[in-house]
Protein backbone atom coordinates (compact mmCIF):
# COMPACT_ATOMS: atom_id res chain seq x y z
CA UNK A 1 0.00 0.00 0.00
CA UNK A 2 0.79 3.87 -0.87
CA UNK A 3 -0.07 6.80 1.24
CA UNK A 4 0.05 9.19 -1.02
CA UNK A 5 -0.28 13.28 0.83
CA UNK A 6 -0.90 16.47 -0.29
CA UNK A 7 0.21 19.63 1.82
CA UNK A 8 -1.86 22.84 0.90
CA UNK A 9 -2.02 26.37 1.96
CA UNK A 10 -5.71 25.34 3.19
CA UNK A 11 -5.99 21.79 3.65
CA UNK A 12 -4.00 18.39 3.85
CA UNK A 13 -5.26 15.75 2.27
CA UNK A 14 -4.40 12.21 2.35
CA UNK A 15 -5.22 8.66 0.75
CA UNK A 16 -4.36 5.13 1.42
CA UNK A 17 -4.02 3.58 -2.09
CA UNK A 18 -3.42 -0.31 -3.15
CA UNK A 19 -2.57 -0.82 -6.31
CA UNK A 20 -4.72 1.60 -8.06
CA UNK A 21 -7.76 1.73 -5.86
CA UNK A 22 -8.81 4.34 -3.02
CA UNK A 23 -9.00 2.23 0.64
CA UNK A 24 -9.43 5.54 2.27
CA UNK A 25 -9.03 9.54 2.22
CA UNK A 26 -9.24 12.19 4.70
CA UNK A 27 -8.94 16.23 4.48
CA UNK A 28 -7.34 18.02 7.28
CA UNK A 29 -6.65 21.49 8.03
CA UNK A 30 -2.92 22.41 6.84
CA UNK A 31 -0.70 22.96 10.50
CA UNK A 32 2.29 24.62 11.07
CA UNK A 33 4.90 22.87 11.51
CA UNK A 34 4.36 21.20 8.60
CA UNK A 35 4.55 17.52 10.05
CA UNK A 36 2.20 17.73 12.70
CA UNK A 37 -0.13 18.04 9.95
CA UNK A 38 1.55 14.90 8.20
CA UNK A 39 1.19 12.97 11.61
CA UNK A 40 -2.52 13.60 12.17
CA UNK A 41 -3.02 12.24 8.11
CA UNK A 42 -1.07 9.35 8.84
CA UNK A 43 -2.98 8.15 12.20
CA UNK A 44 -5.94 8.50 10.42
CA UNK A 45 -5.21 6.02 7.51
CA UNK A 46 -2.63 3.58 8.99
CA UNK A 47 -3.66 1.06 10.98
CA UNK A 48 -1.09 -1.45 10.06
CA UNK A 49 2.77 0.52 9.36
CA UNK A 50 3.79 -3.09 8.41
CA UNK A 51 2.08 -2.79 5.36
CA UNK A 52 2.98 0.71 3.93
CA UNK A 53 5.51 0.43 0.65
CA UNK A 54 6.05 3.91 0.33
CA UNK A 55 4.76 7.58 1.69
CA UNK A 56 4.42 10.52 -1.38
CA UNK A 57 4.27 13.95 -0.76
CA UNK A 58 3.25 16.89 -2.57
CA UNK A 59 3.07 20.47 -1.47
CA UNK A 60 2.52 24.24 -2.29
CA UNK A 61 5.01 25.46 0.77
CA UNK A 62 7.32 26.84 -1.34
CA UNK A 63 5.08 28.42 -3.60
CA UNK A 64 3.13 30.00 -0.71
CA UNK A 65 6.41 30.79 0.64
CA UNK A 66 7.11 33.69 -2.62
CA UNK A 67 3.30 34.53 -2.72
CA UNK A 68 3.72 35.56 1.09
CA UNK A 69 7.46 36.78 0.61
CA UNK A 70 8.23 34.85 4.30
CA UNK A 71 10.45 32.45 5.21
CA UNK A 72 12.79 33.31 2.40
CA UNK A 73 16.93 33.40 2.73
CA UNK A 74 18.55 37.11 1.95
CA UNK A 75 20.58 35.86 -1.41
CA UNK A 76 23.35 37.55 -3.44
CA UNK A 77 24.07 37.25 -7.00
CA UNK A 78 27.48 37.01 -8.33
CA UNK A 79 27.35 36.96 -11.74
CA UNK A 80 30.25 35.64 -13.85
CA UNK A 81 29.81 37.41 -17.23
CA UNK A 82 32.56 39.61 -18.04
CA UNK A 83 31.52 43.18 -18.38
CA UNK A 84 27.91 41.88 -17.37
CA UNK A 85 24.84 42.54 -18.28
CA UNK A 86 23.13 46.06 -17.74
CA UNK A 87 20.12 45.38 -16.91
CA UNK A 88 20.01 44.71 -12.96
CA UNK A 89 18.93 41.60 -11.25
CA UNK A 90 14.74 41.13 -10.00
CA UNK A 91 13.43 43.34 -13.28
CA UNK A 92 9.61 43.72 -12.63
CA UNK A 93 9.70 41.40 -9.37
CA UNK A 94 7.07 42.50 -6.95
CA UNK A 95 9.15 44.46 -4.62
CA UNK A 96 7.84 42.96 -1.39
CA UNK A 97 9.74 39.91 -2.56
CA UNK A 98 12.80 42.05 -3.82
CA UNK A 99 12.25 43.80 -0.51
CA UNK A 100 12.57 39.92 1.11
CA UNK A 101 15.29 38.04 -1.05
CA UNK A 102 17.85 40.54 -2.97
CA UNK A 103 20.85 41.86 -0.91
CA UNK A 104 23.26 42.89 -4.08
CA UNK A 105 24.62 41.34 -7.05
CA UNK A 106 28.88 41.52 -7.66
CA UNK A 107 29.98 40.54 -11.46
CA UNK A 108 33.04 39.20 -11.98
CA UNK A 109 35.36 37.79 -15.51
CA UNK A 110 34.33 35.04 -16.96
CA UNK A 111 31.43 33.64 -18.58
CA UNK A 112 31.42 32.51 -22.37
CA UNK A 113 30.30 33.61 -25.89
CA UNK A 114 27.64 31.78 -27.85
CA UNK A 115 30.32 30.16 -29.88
CA UNK A 116 31.78 28.36 -26.86
CA UNK A 117 34.78 30.89 -26.13
CA UNK A 118 35.92 32.11 -22.92
CA UNK A 119 34.35 35.96 -22.40
CA UNK A 120 37.01 37.39 -20.36
CA UNK A 121 39.54 35.66 -18.29
CA UNK A 122 37.95 34.27 -15.27
CA UNK A 123 39.73 34.40 -11.54
CA UNK A 124 38.99 32.47 -8.92
CA UNK A 125 40.48 35.21 -5.96
CA UNK A 126 38.11 37.90 -7.74
CA UNK A 127 35.00 35.19 -7.16
CA UNK A 128 36.33 35.33 -3.39
CA UNK A 129 36.41 38.82 -2.98
CA UNK A 130 32.44 39.23 -4.49
CA UNK A 131 31.23 36.50 -2.71
CA UNK A 132 33.03 38.31 0.74
CA UNK A 133 31.27 41.18 -0.18
CA UNK A 134 27.91 39.81 -0.74
CA UNK A 135 28.08 38.17 2.97
CA UNK A 136 29.15 41.62 4.27
CA UNK A 137 26.00 43.64 2.38
CA UNK A 138 23.86 40.61 4.53
CA UNK A 139 23.84 37.81 1.67
CA UNK A 140 22.62 34.23 3.85
CA UNK A 141 22.54 32.51 0.75
CA UNK A 142 24.02 32.87 -3.18
CA UNK A 143 23.19 32.68 -6.69
CA UNK A 144 25.76 31.96 -8.86
CA UNK A 145 25.05 32.64 -12.58
CA UNK A 146 27.60 32.47 -15.50
CA UNK A 147 26.80 33.86 -19.09
CA UNK A 148 25.94 30.68 -21.10
CA UNK A 149 27.11 28.15 -18.40
CA UNK A 150 24.69 25.90 -19.76
CA UNK A 151 27.05 25.29 -22.29
CA UNK A 152 29.87 25.09 -19.93
CA UNK A 153 29.82 24.69 -16.48
CA UNK A 154 33.49 24.77 -15.59
CA UNK A 155 33.34 28.46 -13.85
CA UNK A 156 30.14 27.90 -11.84
CA UNK A 157 31.01 24.71 -10.44
CA UNK A 158 34.63 26.27 -9.09
CA UNK A 159 32.65 29.24 -7.52
CA UNK A 160 30.45 26.39 -5.92
CA UNK A 161 33.42 24.68 -4.34
CA UNK A 162 33.92 28.47 -2.90
CA UNK A 163 30.76 28.38 -1.61
CA UNK A 164 30.46 24.68 0.03
CA UNK A 165 29.88 25.84 3.61
CA UNK A 166 26.73 28.25 2.00
CA UNK A 167 23.77 27.90 0.61
CA UNK A 168 23.72 28.27 -2.77
CA UNK A 169 22.59 27.30 -6.28
CA UNK A 170 24.15 26.92 -9.33
CA UNK A 171 22.13 28.04 -12.24
CA UNK A 172 23.07 25.77 -15.13
CA UNK A 173 21.49 23.22 -12.89
CA UNK A 174 18.37 24.70 -14.08
CA UNK A 175 18.42 24.76 -17.63
CA UNK A 176 17.90 27.95 -20.21
CA UNK A 177 19.71 29.70 -22.28
CA UNK A 178 18.29 32.82 -21.31
CA UNK A 179 20.14 34.54 -18.74
CA UNK A 180 17.54 36.52 -16.86
CA UNK A 181 15.04 33.87 -16.33
CA UNK A 182 18.07 31.61 -15.32
CA UNK A 183 19.21 34.26 -12.87
CA UNK A 184 15.52 34.49 -11.62
CA UNK A 185 15.44 30.86 -10.93
CA UNK A 186 18.53 30.27 -9.58
CA UNK A 187 17.32 33.48 -6.92
CA UNK A 188 14.40 31.99 -5.70
CA UNK A 189 15.73 28.36 -5.31
CA UNK A 190 18.60 29.86 -3.15
CA UNK A 191 15.76 32.07 -1.15
CA UNK A 192 13.59 28.73 -0.93
CA UNK A 193 16.21 26.61 0.73
CA UNK A 194 15.62 27.19 4.61
CA UNK A 195 11.83 27.51 3.85
CA UNK A 196 12.22 23.65 2.45
CA UNK A 197 14.58 22.64 5.05
CA UNK A 198 12.77 23.59 7.80
CA UNK A 199 9.45 23.04 7.03
CA UNK A 200 9.99 19.36 6.01
CA UNK A 201 13.03 18.79 8.19
CA UNK A 202 11.03 16.30 10.40
CA UNK A 203 9.16 14.74 7.57
CA UNK A 204 11.52 11.67 8.12
CA UNK A 205 11.10 11.52 11.68
CA UNK A 206 7.34 12.13 11.80
CA UNK A 207 7.09 8.63 9.10
CA UNK A 208 9.35 7.02 11.69
CA UNK A 209 7.42 7.67 14.79
CA UNK A 210 4.47 6.52 12.91
CA UNK A 211 6.14 3.11 12.53
CA UNK A 212 6.51 3.19 9.19
CA UNK A 213 10.15 2.44 7.82
CA UNK A 214 9.57 3.08 4.21
CA UNK A 215 11.23 5.14 1.67
CA UNK A 216 9.59 9.12 1.52
CA UNK A 217 9.28 10.69 -1.83
CA UNK A 218 7.98 14.25 -2.99
CA UNK A 219 6.59 14.88 -5.90
CA UNK A 220 8.12 17.80 -8.51
CA UNK A 221 6.55 20.33 -10.72
CA UNK A 222 6.09 16.92 -14.30
CA UNK A 223 4.13 15.02 -11.23
CA UNK A 224 6.95 12.70 -11.07
CA UNK A 225 9.16 11.93 -7.99
CA UNK A 226 12.14 13.36 -5.80
CA UNK A 227 14.07 12.34 -3.01
CA UNK A 228 13.40 14.77 -0.01
CA UNK A 229 16.83 15.43 0.03
CA UNK A 230 16.67 17.09 -3.48
CA UNK A 231 13.77 18.51 -2.96
CA UNK A 232 15.38 20.31 -0.16
CA UNK A 233 18.51 21.30 -2.85
CA UNK A 234 16.49 22.09 -5.86
CA UNK A 235 12.97 23.54 -4.22
CA UNK A 236 12.09 25.10 -7.02
CA UNK A 237 11.31 21.77 -8.61
CA UNK A 238 8.43 21.49 -6.42
CA UNK A 239 6.89 25.06 -7.21
CA UNK A 240 3.87 23.55 -9.01
CA UNK A 241 3.48 19.92 -7.95
CA UNK A 242 0.41 20.84 -5.98
CA UNK A 243 -1.52 21.02 -9.42
CA UNK A 244 0.24 18.66 -11.42
CA UNK A 245 -0.75 15.89 -8.75
CA UNK A 246 -4.39 17.34 -8.79
CA UNK A 247 -4.60 17.02 -12.59
CA UNK A 248 -3.01 13.35 -13.14
CA UNK A 249 -4.93 12.83 -10.08
CA UNK A 250 -8.19 13.53 -11.06
CA UNK A 251 -7.48 12.04 -14.78
CA UNK A 252 -7.24 8.85 -12.95
CA UNK A 253 -10.41 8.70 -10.86
CA UNK A 254 -12.26 9.40 -13.71
CA UNK A 255 -10.48 6.75 -15.68
CA UNK A 256 -9.00 9.04 -18.17
CA UNK A 257 -6.24 9.84 -20.47
CA UNK A 258 -7.33 13.29 -21.76
CA UNK A 259 -9.41 15.20 -19.93
CA UNK A 260 -9.88 19.27 -18.66
CA UNK A 261 -9.53 19.22 -14.87
CA UNK A 262 -10.70 22.26 -12.47
CA UNK A 263 -9.77 22.05 -9.01
CA UNK A 264 -11.66 23.69 -7.11
CA UNK A 265 -10.04 24.58 -3.42
CA UNK A 266 -10.50 26.71 0.00
CA UNK A 267 -8.98 29.91 -1.61
CA UNK A 268 -8.43 29.08 -5.78
CA UNK A 269 -9.25 27.03 -8.43
CA UNK A 270 -7.13 25.62 -10.88
CA UNK A 271 -7.83 24.22 -14.01
CA UNK A 272 -5.73 22.78 -16.95
CA UNK A 273 -5.49 20.08 -19.41
CA UNK A 274 -4.22 16.45 -18.72
CA UNK A 275 -2.88 14.96 -22.14
CA UNK A 276 -1.74 11.35 -22.45
CA UNK A 277 -2.21 10.84 -18.47
CA UNK A 278 0.55 13.79 -17.87
CA UNK A 279 -0.22 17.55 -17.50
CA UNK A 280 -0.16 19.72 -20.43
CA UNK A 281 3.33 21.60 -20.01
CA UNK A 282 2.59 25.54 -20.59
CA UNK A 283 4.03 26.39 -24.06
CA UNK A 284 4.72 29.70 -22.90
CA UNK A 285 7.48 31.31 -20.43
CA UNK A 286 6.96 29.60 -17.07
CA UNK A 287 5.98 32.67 -14.18
CA UNK A 288 5.58 32.14 -10.26
CA UNK A 289 4.45 34.83 -8.21
CA UNK A 290 5.47 37.45 -10.82
CA UNK A 291 8.94 36.24 -11.48
CA UNK A 292 10.06 34.70 -14.74
CA UNK A 293 11.12 31.91 -14.99
CA UNK A 294 13.51 29.07 -17.44
CA UNK A 295 11.94 25.71 -17.01
CA UNK A 296 8.63 23.83 -17.73
CA UNK A 297 5.85 24.31 -15.75
CA UNK A 298 2.11 22.61 -16.23
CA UNK A 299 -0.16 24.87 -17.91
CA UNK A 300 -2.16 26.43 -15.14
CA UNK A 301 -5.01 28.82 -15.23
CA UNK A 302 -5.77 29.99 -11.99
CA UNK A 303 -8.66 31.77 -10.49
CA UNK A 304 -9.34 33.64 -7.25
CA UNK A 305 -12.47 31.85 -6.46
CA UNK A 306 -12.53 28.98 -3.86
CA UNK A 307 -14.80 27.45 -0.81
CA UNK A 308 -13.81 29.81 1.38
CA UNK A 309 -13.78 32.85 -0.63
CA UNK A 310 -15.78 35.85 0.89
CA UNK A 311 -18.90 37.09 -1.07
CA UNK A 312 -20.39 40.46 -1.39
CA UNK A 313 -23.71 40.22 -2.72
CA UNK A 314 -25.93 43.13 -5.19
CA UNK A 315 -26.66 44.22 -8.59
CA UNK A 316 -22.22 43.57 -9.09
CA UNK A 317 -21.52 40.78 -6.56
CA UNK A 318 -17.85 40.55 -5.49
CA UNK A 319 -16.41 37.07 -5.22
CA UNK A 320 -12.74 36.97 -3.92
CA UNK A 321 -10.15 37.11 -3.46
CA UNK A 322 -9.93 37.00 0.05
CA UNK A 323 -10.78 34.07 1.37
CA UNK A 324 -11.14 32.66 5.22
CA UNK A 325 -9.24 29.15 4.15
CA UNK A 326 -8.95 26.72 6.57
CA UNK A 327 -11.34 28.67 9.01
CA UNK A 328 -14.49 27.96 6.81
CA UNK A 329 -16.42 26.30 9.58
CA UNK A 330 -15.24 28.70 12.32
CA UNK A 331 -16.24 32.43 10.06
CA UNK A 332 -18.47 31.66 7.30
CA UNK A 333 -22.60 32.55 8.05
CA UNK A 334 -23.84 28.82 7.97
CA UNK A 335 -21.90 28.13 10.93
CA UNK A 336 -22.03 30.67 13.29
CA UNK A 337 -19.53 33.21 11.71
CA UNK A 338 -20.21 36.55 10.39
CA UNK A 339 -18.38 36.49 7.11
CA UNK A 340 -20.55 35.37 3.72
CA UNK A 341 -18.83 33.29 2.06
CA UNK A 342 -19.08 30.90 -2.20
CA UNK A 343 -20.33 27.61 0.75
CA UNK A 344 -23.01 29.62 2.54
CA UNK A 345 -24.09 30.60 -1.32
CA UNK A 346 -24.12 26.81 -2.53
CA UNK A 347 -25.57 25.32 0.91
CA UNK A 348 -28.60 28.05 0.46
CA UNK A 349 -29.11 26.86 -3.44
CA UNK A 350 -29.11 23.06 -2.04
CA UNK A 351 -26.26 22.22 -4.23
CA UNK A 352 -24.30 20.54 -1.47
CA UNK A 353 -25.29 19.57 2.65
CA UNK A 354 -22.87 19.59 5.69
CA UNK A 355 -23.73 18.33 8.91
CA UNK A 356 -24.35 21.54 11.40
CA UNK A 357 -24.77 24.10 8.78
CA UNK A 358 -27.83 26.50 10.03
CA UNK A 359 -29.58 28.55 7.10
CA UNK A 360 -28.53 32.12 6.08
CA UNK A 361 -31.60 34.25 5.02
CA UNK A 362 -30.62 35.24 1.63
CA UNK A 363 -32.53 36.91 -1.75
CA UNK A 364 -32.56 34.32 -3.69
CA UNK A 365 -32.18 36.56 -7.05
CA UNK A 366 -28.73 38.36 -5.45
CA UNK A 367 -27.56 34.33 -4.45
CA UNK A 368 -28.18 33.18 -8.22
CA UNK A 369 -26.74 36.17 -10.08
CA UNK A 370 -23.57 35.40 -7.73
CA UNK A 371 -23.33 31.81 -7.80
CA UNK A 372 -23.67 32.37 -11.87
CA UNK A 373 -20.78 34.68 -12.08
CA UNK A 374 -18.68 31.92 -10.50
CA UNK A 375 -19.60 29.41 -13.12
CA UNK A 376 -19.23 31.99 -16.03
CA UNK A 377 -15.84 32.35 -14.86
CA UNK A 378 -14.86 28.61 -14.13
CA UNK A 379 -16.36 28.59 -18.14
CA UNK A 380 -14.44 30.74 -19.73
CA UNK A 381 -11.16 29.47 -18.06
CA UNK A 382 -11.85 25.79 -19.45
CA UNK A 383 -12.63 27.64 -22.97
CA UNK A 384 -8.91 29.22 -22.75
CA UNK A 385 -7.57 25.98 -21.46
CA UNK A 386 -9.27 23.65 -24.29
CA UNK A 387 -7.44 24.99 -27.02
CA UNK A 388 -10.15 24.75 -29.42
CA UNK A 389 -11.05 20.91 -27.93
CA UNK A 390 -14.33 21.50 -26.80
CA UNK A 391 -14.80 17.57 -26.76
CA UNK A 392 -12.71 16.98 -23.79
CA UNK A 393 -14.42 15.55 -20.56
CA UNK A 394 -14.29 17.83 -17.23
CA UNK A 395 -13.01 16.57 -14.13
CA UNK A 396 -14.12 18.63 -11.55
CA UNK A 397 -12.33 17.72 -8.35
CA UNK A 398 -10.73 19.25 -4.70
CA UNK A 399 -12.30 20.15 -1.63
CA UNK A 400 -14.89 22.45 -3.47
CA UNK A 401 -15.94 19.81 -5.90
CA UNK A 402 -19.51 19.64 -4.04
CA UNK A 403 -19.95 23.53 -4.51
CA UNK A 404 -20.66 22.80 -8.34
CA UNK A 405 -24.42 22.10 -8.96
CA UNK A 406 -25.78 18.48 -9.85
CA UNK A 407 -26.45 18.37 -13.35
CA UNK A 408 -23.89 20.51 -14.96
CA UNK A 409 -23.88 18.50 -18.22
CA UNK A 410 -22.45 15.41 -19.86
CA UNK A 411 -19.23 16.71 -19.95
CA UNK A 412 -18.53 17.36 -16.41
CA UNK A 413 -17.57 14.53 -14.07
CA UNK A 414 -16.74 14.63 -10.37
CA UNK A 415 -15.28 10.95 -9.50
CA UNK A 416 -15.21 8.85 -6.28
CA UNK A 417 -12.47 10.69 -3.61
CA UNK A 418 -12.64 14.04 -6.16
CA UNK A 419 -11.50 15.84 -2.56
CA UNK A 420 -8.71 14.18 -2.34
CA UNK A 421 -7.12 14.15 -5.93
CA UNK A 422 -4.04 15.78 -5.24
CA UNK A 423 -2.83 13.08 -2.79
CA UNK A 424 -4.12 10.72 -5.23
CA UNK A 425 -1.95 11.99 -7.83
CA UNK A 426 0.86 12.23 -5.22
CA UNK A 427 0.02 8.46 -4.92
CA UNK A 428 0.63 7.39 -8.24
CA UNK A 429 3.64 9.46 -9.01
CA UNK A 430 6.13 7.35 -11.29
CA UNK A 431 10.27 7.69 -10.77
CA UNK A 432 11.71 9.96 -13.05
CA UNK A 433 15.13 10.64 -14.90
CA UNK A 434 15.65 13.89 -16.57
CA UNK A 435 18.46 15.41 -19.43
CA UNK A 436 17.73 19.30 -19.62
CA UNK A 437 20.93 20.00 -21.69
CA UNK A 438 22.36 22.00 -24.19
CA UNK A 439 24.07 20.42 -27.61
CA UNK A 440 24.76 20.31 -31.15
CA UNK A 441 22.27 18.77 -33.09
CA UNK A 442 24.11 19.88 -36.52
CA UNK A 443 25.60 16.26 -37.22
CA UNK A 444 24.06 12.91 -36.15
CA UNK A 445 21.08 14.41 -34.28
CA UNK A 446 19.47 11.38 -34.24
CA UNK A 447 21.87 9.16 -33.05
CA UNK A 448 22.83 12.07 -30.17
CA UNK A 449 18.72 12.13 -29.59
CA UNK A 450 18.96 8.68 -28.83
CA UNK A 451 21.87 8.70 -26.59
CA UNK A 452 19.91 11.46 -24.54
CA UNK A 453 16.83 9.29 -24.24
CA UNK A 454 18.58 6.13 -23.13
CA UNK A 455 20.49 8.74 -20.31
CA UNK A 456 17.29 9.70 -19.08
CA UNK A 457 15.93 5.99 -18.79
CA UNK A 458 19.56 5.24 -17.23
CA UNK A 459 18.68 7.76 -14.65
CA UNK A 460 15.37 6.55 -13.89
CA UNK A 461 16.25 3.21 -12.77
CA UNK A 462 18.54 4.13 -11.03
CA UNK A 463 16.49 6.42 -8.84
CA UNK A 464 14.44 3.14 -8.58
CA UNK A 465 12.19 3.25 -11.38
CA UNK A 466 11.62 -0.28 -12.87
CA UNK A 467 13.76 -0.87 -16.49
CA UNK A 468 11.07 -2.60 -18.45
CA UNK A 469 8.40 -0.12 -17.13
CA UNK A 470 10.45 3.38 -18.28
CA UNK A 471 9.27 5.08 -21.36
CA UNK A 472 9.99 8.96 -22.47
CA UNK A 473 7.37 10.33 -21.19
CA UNK A 474 8.13 14.05 -22.92
CA UNK A 475 11.09 15.61 -24.92
CA UNK A 476 11.34 19.11 -26.40
CA UNK A 477 13.83 20.27 -28.83
CA UNK A 478 14.02 24.19 -29.00
CA UNK A 479 16.69 25.02 -31.89
CA UNK A 480 18.58 28.32 -30.69
CA UNK A 481 18.78 29.70 -34.27
CA UNK A 482 20.87 32.46 -33.21
CA UNK A 483 24.33 30.33 -32.27
CA UNK A 484 26.38 28.60 -34.63
CA UNK A 485 26.53 24.92 -35.24
CA UNK A 486 23.07 23.63 -34.60
CA UNK A 487 22.92 24.31 -30.80
CA UNK A 488 19.59 23.43 -29.17
CA UNK A 489 18.25 23.01 -25.95
CA UNK A 490 17.23 19.01 -25.16
CA UNK A 491 14.67 18.37 -22.30
CA UNK A 492 13.84 14.86 -21.68
CA UNK A 493 11.65 13.09 -19.03
CA UNK A 494 12.00 9.29 -18.71
CA UNK A 495 9.23 8.06 -16.15
CA UNK A 496 8.30 4.60 -14.79
CA UNK A 497 6.69 2.65 -12.29
CA UNK A 498 9.14 1.82 -8.95
CA UNK A 499 10.80 -1.10 -8.89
Amino acid sequence: MIIGIDIGGTHTDGVLVQGRTVVKSCKLPTTFPLEKGVAAVLKELVVDPSLIQEVVVGTTHATNAILEARGLLRVGVLRIAGQGPAIEPCLDWPNSLVQAVFVGCETIGGGFHVDGRELTPFSLQEAQKGIERLLEKGAEAMAVVGLFSPLCADQERAVGELLAAIPHTLSHRLGGMGFLERENAALLNSALKRCLKEGFADLKETVRQAGIETPLWMTQNNGTLISLEEAIELPVLTLCAGPTNSFVGAAHLAQLQDAVIVDIGGTSTDIGVVQGGFARRSLNQSEVGGVRLSFPMPDVLSLSVGGGSLVSLGETPQIGPRSCASELLKRSQSFGGSELTLTDLALHLGHLRIQGARSVSLKGEDVERAFGEVLQQIQRAIQRAEIGKSDLPIVVVGGGASLMPAGMGQRYVIPPHAGAANAYGAALAEVSGQVDTVISLEQERHKKLEELQQLAIDRAVSAGALRSAVRIAHMEVVSYSYMPGGMARVSLVAAGARA
